[in-house]
């Protein structure tokens, strides 16, 4: 097995002009490069893994699209991205901004907040992220090859 891609889950197509254009600005951004083939990518990667696009529905009713690390789950022959973390080591909660809001309004700093959307992740902490040896992404319009 040379690389390991899943199908992008159902929810990617009903947001895929949205997911194409938000990859279509990180590439001009040169925040995100390509596209490139299974075969490109595997000379350089004795093995990769891509995980599913799709899309959420936010709080506030707007879709966003989403690459979903943790696919599959509890598959012990593939493994997902989000499986080779130690969440003891990242506790992250998840909510919105009333909840954020009295958070700060009833306790003492510091805090240590982190957001994680794959457009500000990109733009706002680019030299973490070129630590990876490779984030992989496909998009709707290319299929596997």
């Amino acid at each position: 097995l040379d690389w390991y891609t899943a199908d992008n889950h159902s929810s990617a197509i009903e947001a895929g002009n949205k997911i194409q254009k938000s990859i279509a600005e990180e590439l001009s951004a040169k925040q995100m490069f390509g596209p490139f083939s299974h075969v490109e990518v595997s000379r350089i990667f004795p093995f990769f893994r891509t995980s599913p696009l799709g899309s959420v529905v936010n709080a506030d009713g707007k879709m966003r699209p989403i690459n979903d690390l943790s696919f599959p789950q509890n598959n012990t022959e593939i493994l997902s991205v989000n499986s080779f973390i130690n969440k003891n080591l990242f506790r992250t909660t998840w909510d919105d901004f009333k909840v954020v809001a009295h958070f700060f309004k009833t306790h003492q700093g510091p805090f240590h907040l982190a957001i994680f959307d794959w457009e500000k992740a990109t733009s706002k902490f680019k030299p973490l992220l070129l630590r990876f040896s490779a984030i992989l992404c496909w998009d709707l319009n290319h299929p596997c090859s």
